[in-house]
């Protein structure tokens, strides 16, 4: 259960100005920058030993351990951003997106929740449910949905992702996903006043009302041209996050050092 924390308090329902990230390096100062000119008043970078530390303090040690028994960096940076949203609200991206032509307080100012509808899809019951791209969503503090799906992602790693990671992340795409990511997140698309923006390929965002364009993405296999779902399913892939040869057995800084 989250510990309630100066931190995670904040006065207004809507999206709070303040950008969140994670991953093995931290982003350049001219991204940061950047979203600072597009409204991001404040910025927050945690590797996985910040990651893990955060973790023990606001939602304690269970989800500290969860965290740390992952040893796939994809789904711990799926389980860390999702549980940062929950408590404080703000944005998250990945570190190798940037904003566009929107504003966020244009963006977060009128809703609860900001997600984005992915061009990926899994077949279920007959029908095609698309999942959430999660490299880029806000929320109001201590969303309710987000808070629920965050003790529901701690509870399936304690319950069926712990030392098996390895093989569960090498296993099956879709199981995956499930853990803390894109399919657990689902939900979210259905959720009273959420704006639901929607995936456009290579990794863009685009607002339908507003017909702009939110997000783009820096590089990498965006620019070959291909989805980025194609690096995500295919897990045979070498690049993909989930690969087992990027699975880490233990946390480690962005110096490369192991967390203490």
């Amino acid at each position: 259960m989250m510990k309630l924390s100066r931190e995670s308090a904040h006065p207004s329902t809507m999206v709070p100005p303040h950008l969140f990230q994670t991953d093995r390096h931290a982003p350049s100062p001219r991204v940061v920058e950047r979203w600072r000119q597009w409204g991001i008043e404040s910025h927050t970078f945690q590797d996985d030993c910040a990651g893990h530390a955060w973790l023990q303090r606001t939602w304690g040690q269970r989800a500290a351990s969860a965290f740390r028994s992952l040893r796939a960096g994809g789904i711990r940076s799926d389980l860390l951003r999702l549980c940062y949203l929950a408590s404080n609200g703000g944005w998250y991206s990945d570190t190798d997106n940037h904003p566009s032509n929107v504003s966020m307080r244009q963006l977060g100012g009128a809703h609860r929740l900001v997600v984005v509808a992915s061009i990926d899809a899994d077949r279920e019951a007959g029908s095609w449910r698309p999942r959430v791209f999660n490299a880029f969503m806000g929320a109001e503090p201590r969303h309710a949905a987000l808070l629920r799906l965050c003790e529901r992602a701690i509870e399936r790693v304690v319950a069926r992702h712990a030392e098996d990671s390895r093989a569960s992340a090498g296993r099956d795409y879709r199981d995956v996903l499930g853990i803390a990511g894109p399919t657990l997140l689902r939900p979210l698309l259905d959720e009273p006043r959420a704006l639901v923006l929607r995936e456009w390929p290579r990794g863009r965002v685009y607002h339908d009302a507003l017909k702009d364009e939110v997000l783009s993405h820096d590089g990498g296999n965006y620019r070959k041209g291909k989805p980025w779902w194609i690096h995500w399913r295919h897990l045979a892939n070498r690049k993909s996050v989930y690969h087992p040869r990027n699975l880490t057995p233990s946390l480690v800084g962005t110096d490369g050092s192991p967390c203490t």
